[in-house]
């Protein structure tokens, strides 16, 4: 089964990585491919088409009700330059539009931005500028902050999106860095945030390494929580062959936005991008955040970027046997509704086609 599904009360999922997830639509979903075909009511997205409702994702998006009302945005082939943002709690599905929606490398969609979290003075921003997509009840919830915590989310945020998709879209971040001056070294994040995610049959393709793949930050609650990201039957590798003897053994899985950060890379297949290793801690004025409440782990990885004699020596990499994994084996294992019950899984699109 192809699925890439996330979903938290204020989730803040962003994306600095090209995430290429093949997720099919339903039957049902493969005639929306035309205005003609789609479910009344659809708003349709284009740079060039004259019959487009929008030029841009975002002018469709706050186009929307804010309502609980079920919404589709069917986007036309182009390069949209944007940041996307949705705050609705209503269901809301975008199709990019493609020929072949169970092949990623034949999307025509692509949502893309640039920016680093620094304006043009230097002044730091916070994260969720620098975002391709954020998907929260509000800025406020989504802001992320800095250091161990990040930015509180407020007491009153109402619960964020009960349903959002997206399919045959290339999300990617292109910032690049330039500095006529002393050297400085950039570490950056590609998937980052609080909530938990769920990664399912994608690909994780690196342009570059600095950070980790992986930041999340855990949340203390009165109940037992499996907040965190789940990348499965995933690959990680290089984009490109050019790009991966530059970055060959330099790649970390993921590195502690807190303490509580909870990520598992399951049944991955990892390239030689990847440190022997695996995860690294992240040290902030001399301080380690890792500690026993850390959880950066792996099951049944494989590939030339799982070294388990690396992984063993550098003590931070939990490489989890079956009874380990079996907590969070599965989108129902780890998806809770609000009082902490398991099993939220009734929001995510399951009729798919499973060649």
């Amino acid at each position: 089964m192809n699925l890439a599904t996330m979903r938290s009360s204020g989730l803040s999922l962003l994306v600095g990585a090209l995430l290429a997830s093949a997720s099919p639509l339903k039957t049902s979903r493969y005639a929306c491919q035309t205005a003609l075909s789609c479910p009344e009511g659809t708003i349709l997205v284009s740079k060039t088409d004259p019959s487009a409702h929008f030029t841009s994702v975002q002018d469709a998006i706050l186009s929307l009700p804010n309502d609980n009302t079920t919404q589709t945005i069917l986007i036309l082939p182009g390069t949209y330059k944007e940041q996307v943002n949705v705050t609705r709690s209503g269901p809301v599905t975008l199709l990019g539009q493609t020929d072949d929606p169970n092949n990623a490398t034949k999307n025509k969609v692509t949502l893309t931005w640039a920016q680093a979290n620094h304006d043009n003075t230097g002044q730091a921003v916070d994260n969720v500028f620098s975002s391709v997509l954020t998907v929260a009840p509000t800025l406020e919830s989504s802001y992320t902050g800095s250091g161990t915590t990040g930015y509180p989310v407020p007491e009153d945020t109402p619960f964020g999106n009960i349903d959002f998709r997206a399919y045959n879209i290339d999300f990617t971040n292109t910032w690049r860095d330039y500095s006529d001056g002393p050297a400085h070294a950039i570490s950056f994040n590609f998937v980052y945030g609080f909530g938990t995610a769920w990664i399912q049959s994608s690909e994780i393709l690196l342009r570059n390494c600095g950070g980790g793949i992986t930041a999340w930050k855990g949340t203390n609650t009165t109940f037992t929580n499996n907040y965190g990201v789940y990348i499965v039957d995933s690959t990680v590798k290089a984009a490109n062959a050019s790009i991966a003897p530059e970055i060959r053994g330099k790649c970390a899985l993921g590195r502690p936005w807190n303490s509580q950060h909870r990520s598992i890379f399951a049944r991955t297949s990892e390239d030689a991008s990847i440190i022997p290793a695996g995860y690294i801690d992240w040290i902030v004025d001399g301080e380690g955040r890792l500690n026993k409440d850390t959880v950066m782990a792996e099951y049944k990885a494989s590939g030339p970027g799982f070294n388990a004699t690396g992984r063993e020596d550098g003590n931070v990499t939990i490489v989890m046997d079956d009874k380990e994994y079996a907590r969070y084996s599965s989108p129902a294992r780890v998806f809770q509704y609000p009082d902490g019950r398991f099993g939220n899984i009734g929001w995510i699109d399951l009729s798919v086609d499973k060649n």
